[in-house]
Parts: C-alpha cells; sequence; structure tokens
C-alpha cells in the first residue's frame, strides 16, 4: 500500500514500544519484590526512573503511531479525493480505538477483583 520510508519507522516505533512496555513489566515486578517504606525513598530508586521514562517512550510511540495511521495510512486507505470516504474511515477508526480502550479498563478491573477477592490473598 505504502512504499515510502514510513512503513520502516512505523515499525521501528512498534518494536521500540513493545521493548518500553517489557521494560516498565520488568520493573513494576522488581518493585513488588521490594519493600520500601517511605514513598521519597521510592521516588529515588533507579528503576522508579527507569519505569517513568520507558512510560514515557512508550506513550511517546504510541501517539506517533496513532499519529501515522490516522495522518498516513487511512489517507490513503479512503483516497485523497474522497472526504466521506474519509470521514467513515476515521469514524471506525475512533470506534474501534474506543471499543480497545473499554475493553482494556474492564480487563483490569476484572482481573484485580479476581485477584484481590481470592482466598489465597493477603493484604
Amino acid at each position: 500500500m505504502d512504499h515510502y520510508p514510513r512503513v520502516h519507522a512505523f515499525n521501528f516505533l512498534s518494536f521500540i514500544q513493545a521493548i518500553s512496555q517489557l521494560m516498565s513489566v520488568a520493573m513494576i515486578i522488581h518493585a513488588h519484590q521490594v519493600r520500601y517504606v517511605v514513598v521519597s525513598s521510592v521516588l529515588l530508586r533507579p528503576w522508579f526512573i527507569i519505569l517513568v521514562f520507558a512510560s514515557a517512550i512508550e506513550r511517546l510511540c504510541g501517539l506517533a503511531l496513532g499519529v501515522a495511521m490516522e495522518r498516513d495510512w487511512l489517507v490513503l486507505l479512503a483516497g485523497t479525493n474522497r472526504p466521506i470516504a474519509l470521514a467513515q474511515a476515521n469514524a471506525a477508526i475512533n470506534r474501534i480505538d474506543l471499543l480497545c480502550e473499554v475493553i482494556n479498563c474492564a480487563s483490569c478491573v476484572l482481573s484485580f477483583a479476581f485477584l484481590w477477592c481470592s482466598p489465597n490473598h493477603v493484604v
């Protein structure tokens, strides 16, 4: 569909986003294994700083991927001189995005509910 180097940029951003998500997961797992009493001591730990930077990089990559999808490929799919088709495609993409966000929130709530309501959970 697209022969420009944007495809390579899209693949690179997807790779960087996946790496930063894995780094965030590793830092969160490490944070749950280490116990701290004072909040200020947590903020100065190297793993917390890595977590913040990895989260920021992941959000920036996600934003760039969304812009690339909406501005480049969506226009190519709908056609450059077809504003009605572009509006319909944009509406469909927005619906899919909102549905994914709702499913993400619902799955997090359900997983936390099952985690906290399990009989083996100790507070």
